[in-house]
């Protein structure tokens, strides 16, 4: 049995449903590193060819760079190996504690790094930071995120995972709303009369900034988890998480009381 089906196996008990995509790790080399390649190799045949004792360095160097740059594609040891997206939820597969299964009712939130973060790796028994794209998930219940850094097609995989928890998330707003008459989200309070900011606009006034509907501007997503309040006297990026989520749901409340 292949692990992909393996996996599909797994996601079947759950009830996640059909595969839509699934995301490996791939450790791709820098492109300085690549045009390096050729100068090696030349390097590698010029010593061959004339066997001047001049060639030692630039081969012995050929050879140590390619030794440590193959060691670097080797997949971490650590962190998610696969990401599997279903119908229903996400299979995540993990090298030392097999896969774990999220269907998207059990996901609170996701977040994506586009420009990339600082993350260390522990690759062919290196040890390094690179700057890599980063998507995570927070499940129900859970302080800490699970970091996604490593595999491929992560602006893809951010999308499949928003896509599948956004009704979910705004469901989960709605009742709230309906049940509690407030909804709160950090320094953001959301109700039926507008918005409260704790901290003011500026994010330094002594009491709240209480923004009725007829003042604020339409929201948008300044990030994956930054939500921008836009009114006549300012404006201020308030972190939340699954802000374009937040922003519609404050837009669809707008218009149910303006």
């Amino acid at each position: 049995m292949s692990k992909l089906t393996e996996y599909d196996t797994t996601a079947g008990v759950r009830g996640l449903g059909d595969r839509r995509s699934v995301h490996r790790v791939h450790r791709g080399l820098p492109w300085m590193q690549i045009l390096l390649v050729p100068v090696a190799m030349a390097a590698v045949i010029a010593y061959l060819t004339l066997r001047s004792p001049f060639l030692y360095v630039p081969v012995v160097a050929g050879l140590l760079y390619a030794g440590i740059a193959g060691l670097r594609r080797i997949p971490p040891a650590h962190g998610v190996r696969t990401a599997v997206v279903y119908e229903g939820g996400v299979l995540l597969a993990h090298p030392r504690s097999g896969p774990v299964t999220y269907a998207w009712q059990e996901i609170d939130s996701t977040g994506h790094d586009r420009g990339g973060s600082d993350i260390g790796l522990a690759s062919g028994g290196l040890r390094f930071t690179e700057r890599a794209p980063v998507t995570a998930i927070w499940p129900a219940g859970r302080a800490e995120p699970v970091v996604l850094a490593h595999v491929v097609r992560q602006n893809k995989l951010s999308e499949a995972l928003e896509a599948g928890i956004r009704p979910r998330v705004l469901e989960r707003l709605r009742a709230t709303l309906d049940t509690e008459g407030a909804v709160r989200l950090g320094d953001l309070t959301v109700t039926d009369e507008g918005v409260t900011l704790r901290g003011g606009l500026s994010g330094t006034a002594a009491a709240p900034a209480v923004i009725e509907w007829r003042e604020l501007a339409p929201t948008t997503a300044a990030g994956p988890s930054l939500l921008r309040i836009r009114t006549g006297a300012g404006r201020c990026d308030v972190p939340v998480r699954n802000a374009a989520v937040v922003g519609d749901f404050i837009e669809e409340t707008r218009e149910l009381n303006v």
